[in-house]
């Protein structure tokens, strides 16, 4: 079943989204990929972005003193050993190794990764944005030099 961008997901309409959108675009890649080969050539490639990722939107949690960062973080790293435990089965493989199994799992990550973790995490990262930009069009003295590269797209 292929994973579908949608408006409610929005983080920050910019390096937030646009990396979300290329892992649903690599996810569903791997979805639909067949062989051990592009299975494993996913897969890395799905954990090298990720981990870049990963790094950018802890630096803008903690530029944005984001009160749930240590949280998010906790959840970053579980998600990046998961793939990583999944990634080592292709490179190790034993006699008994399944690649249908492996990629069921994988699959079940993914899907817990991209659909779970932006709604459980990333969006209340996103409501915490715009409260925090009310505060900022309330308080004119209130500054922090590159809040708005980080503001989100709309207010609710």
């Amino acid at each position: 079943m292929t994973i579908q961008w949608r408006n409610d997901l929005q983080i920050d309409c910019g390096n937030i989204d646009n990396d979300h959108k290329a892992l649903i675009k690599i996810i569903n890649q791997f979805e639909n990929e067949k062989t051990l080969i592009g299975t494993h050539a996913l897969l890395i490639e799905l954990s090298e972005y990720s981990k870049r990722h990963f790094y950018d939107e802890e630096k803008i949690l903690l530029d944005m003193g984001y009160p749930e960062y240590h949280e998010h973080l906790v959840e970053h790293n579980w998600l990046t050993y998961s793939l990583t435990i999944i990634v080592s089965s292709f490179n190790s493989p034993s006699k008994n190794f399944d690649v249908s199994l492996i990629h069921s799992r994988a699959a079940k990550l993914l899907r817990h990764w991209l659909v779970d973790h932006i709604i459980a995490w990333d969006i209340p990262f996103r409501n915490f944005l715009i409260d925090r930009n009310k505060t900022f069009r309330a308080n004119p003295l209130y500054l922090v030099s590159d809040f708005k590269a980080h503001r989100p797209c709309f207010s609710r």
